[in-house]
């Protein structure tokens, strides 16, 4: 008895919320707009975070061969065999650190690459080709393939 009284509180309750809400969402940004160079640089300098912290190509560099280990010491720390899966070479496209690291250098290099799409300095140009190069550097190193296009125009 008690959840029907609930059940119609609720129902109540619903009704009288709901209004016409006529509210315009517009961003700062707007179609046509250009985006300063620096503002790209600065994106993709931060998406270089993403790959190079000790859980991505690190762990599948070094987790990998016998440089380094990652020891098991409980239930936390086995992480449901990731690092296991590594040292082992049976890993498969489940792995977090491989799909993760896959596509977090394919964000870094096409961030790279619209920094050089919209009109950079010389100096930034050198910088986002800098970071481009040392993300497919990596993607060549760990996959042999590479996500990349030559003409910045087909974009």
């Amino acid at each position: 008895m008690i959840y029907r009284y609930y059940g119609l509180l609720l129902t109540i309750a619903m009704m009288v919320s709901c209004t016409d809400l006529d509210e315009e969402f517009r961003s700062s940004l707007e179609e046509g707009d250009e985006i300063s160079s620096s503002e790209l640089l600065i994106s993709a300098y931060e998406t270089l975070n993403g790959p190079y912290q000790q859980g991505n190509r690190w762990a599948m560099q070094e987790l990998s061969s016998d440089e380094a280990i990652a020891p098991t010491r409980g239930g936390d720390w086995d992480d449901n065999g990731r690092h296991r899966a590594l040292h082992l070479h049976s890993w498969n496209a489940d792995n977090d650190y491989l799909s993760g690291c896959f596509g977090q250098f394919g964000t870094t290099i096409y961030q790279a690459s619209n920094v050089l799409r919209n009109n950079p300095t010389a100096g930034q140009a050198a910088e986002a080709r800098f970071i481009r190069a040392l993300a497919l550097f990596d993607m060549l190193d760990l996959w042999g393939i590479a996500v990349y296009r030559e003409n910045l125009d087909d974009f």
